[in-house]
């Protein structure tokens, strides 16, 4: 055997020792994830209680919220008003839903809801750090660290608190999103990552009803955007390879994601034209 394929194998068994260690190091950080996470299962006490009131946008008949949130109009609304922006709750509610069925109880549904919002913060942080720090030695521990603080930081504590459950719900996948745009900029668009990136942003107009929130997110996705298309890096090679990823990502979500656009370009519109109307008078 020659020098050079023993230094060939020898290689290669540092490889698969390193990524044998960033496998442990994931599983673990997973876990460990996974079981703070389930403290949101000590909130319930009992089947004869259910969450709703104050700000807690959780639904005692989701799927009544659900057909109404179908519709552009809604005669409930005073003597009737449009319901342009409800159509971004379709996602939310539909999730409540299904976890009803599944779970067979709004109850048992409610407690897998409850700890799906206080895990999934961390869960989508974890994986957008490792995404932004790929290069780093210490990617593992860095993105454990970034979880665990997204997870349980003061703003996520006080949203907690006062049961703004779809600002949470907005704000646990963010990091999703970054992290899906992140590998399309960097290892290209191809089939899968458009698909997983689509599927995501169905959950992104949930926040549609609420405008600071969506800005607010919208105003993060645009920044983080054109940074990695203007200074990223990866197997996309240069500007116009990251723009032309970029630019197929944006096309798929605007196909895909007409349903909620063209209402709240509608609602836009509307709200500009009323003021007109108003400072004109």
């Amino acid at each position: 055997m020659s020098k050079g394929s023993v230094a060939i194998g020898a290689g290669e068994a540092r490889i698969d020792a390193a990524l044998s260690r960033e496998r442990r190091e994931a599983l673990f950080a997973i876990c460990a994830l996974v079981v703070l996470g389930l403290t949101a299962l000590t909130w319930f006490r009992g089947e004869a209680y259910a969450v709703a009131g104050y700000d807690f946008a959780t639904s005692l008949k989701p799927l009544d919220d659900l057909t109404r949130a179908l519709y552009l109009w809604d005669e409930r609304l005073y003597a009737g008003s449009p319901n342009l922006l409800a159509v971004g709750t379709i996602p939310y509610f539909l999730l409540q839903y299904v976890l009803e069925t599944l779970m067979g109880s709004l109850w048992r549904g409610q407690m897998v809801f409850f700890t799906f919002l206080f895990l999934a913060p961390g869960l989508t942080m974890y994986f957008f750090a490792r995404a932004i720090f790929a290069e780093a030695r210490d990617r593992g521990a860095m993105a454990l660290l970034a979880a665990v603080f997204y997870m349980l930081n003061t703003f996520v504590v006080v949203k907690w608190n006062r049961g703004e459950l779809i600002t949470l719900f907005g704000y646990a996948m963010l990091p999703l999103y970054l992290g899906l745009f992140e590998k399309i900029v960097t290892d290209g668009p191809g089939p899968a990552r458009l698909a997983l990136f689509v599927l995501a942003m169905f959950f992104y107009p949930v926040t549609l009803g609420h405008a600071a929130d969506f800005v607010i997110s919208t105003g993060v996705f645009s920044a983080f955007a054109l940074w990695r298309v203007a200074f990223g890096g990866g197997a996309a090679g240069g500007l116009s390879r990251r723009a032309g990823a970029a630019a197929a990502a944006a096309l798929a979500v605007i196909l895909t994601g007409a349903w909620w656009i063209v209402p709240l370009a509608a609602s836009v519109i509307s709200g500009f034209s009323a003021a007109g109307a108003g400072g004109a008078g």
